[in-house]
């Protein structure tokens, strides 16, 4: 038999401003099996914004231009 506790469910979407700056926002939602319950029930939710800033080329990306000079 399988038992699941708790369930967790999640959906971004992500918007790419330029090559160093990504925004992202996230939603979570949470299922939980109340106390004397069978089944899943939906318990929580949060909504996460990211917003990432690179400040230099990381390490795949100077691997695949050829090298690690600096532009």
């Amino acid at each position: 038999m399988w038992i699941v506790e708790p369930g967790r469910a999640r959906a971004g979407i992500a918007y790419v401003a330029s090559g160093r700056i990504r925004v992202e926002l996230i939603y979570h939602a949470q299922y939980t099996r109340p106390a004397g319950s069978s089944g899943l029930e939906y318990t929580d939710n949060s909504y996460r914004l990211n917003i990432k800033i690179a400040v230099n080329k990381g390490i795949l990306q100077r691997v695949f231009d050829g090298g690690d000079s600096d532009d």
